[in-house]
């Protein structure tokens, strides 16, 4: 989308100079090819960007209709998952069908300069897409460092367990509390005495 979006900037410059007045009508065609030329390519990114044999730009290969929302899981639980918006990043998604279907002969300076305002349209969608992409595919990479931080973390814990002597920890624990318990009652029954003894003295 990057590249497409690079070919858009490409097909503005190439309007701006086929709106002055100054170009000739022979030059002013041949601009116009070359904007179609370029616009084709447009269309050949959509066409042919696919992961795991889905068309990610549009529906598919030879549908330029809008591609189907994805799901995305970022969690362990079912419901923790992210979704894209459909996206149709070819030149009938963007509004430029008309600039590839047209032809060069009645292509005029007043023409290109219609064109430039629908160009800049194009661009602001194909900025929405990749501004949406972006966002998706930050969520799935910081949701990949936070797994990756709980196994290593789940790992840390499970070793610190098995490394550790139960049994014994049970024992230690069981001895320091009959330990607590006996000098709580030493405590209790010296006071007891001293209680004692000092009634005597009185």
């Amino acid at each position: 989308m990057k590249e497409q979006s690079n070919m858009l900037d490409n097909v503005k410059e190439k309007l701006l100079q086929a709106s002055t007045d100054t170009t000739s009508q022979e030059a002013r065609e041949a601009i116009f090819k070359d904007i179609q030329n370029t616009l084709k390519g447009f269309d050949a990114i959509a066409s042919a960007t696919k992961y795991n044999d889905q068309t990610l730009l549009q529906e598919s290969q030879t549908n330029q209709a809008p591609s189907s929302s994805q799901t995305f899981q970022v969690g362990t639980q079912e419901s923790d998952t992210s979704n894209s918006t459909s996206i149709q990043s070819n030149t009938l998604g963007v509004g430029l069908n008309d600039l590839v279907t047209n032809s060069p002969d009645s292509f005029t300076a007043e023409d290109a300069s219609d064109y430039l305002s629908k160009v800049d349209d194009a661009i602001g969608v194909l900025n929405n897409y990749r501004a949406e992409l972006g966002s998706t595919q930050n969520e799935l990479a910081s949701t990949g460092r936070n797994t990756i931080s709980q196994e290593i973390q789940t790992r840390a814990a499970q070793s610190e367990l098995s490394g550790a002597n139960i049994a014994q920890e049970i024992a230690t624990f069981d001895k320091q509390n009959v330990l607590s318990q006996v000098g709580a009652y030493t405590q209790s029954q010296f006071n007891i005495t001293q209680q004692s003894v000092m009634r005597l003295l009185t």
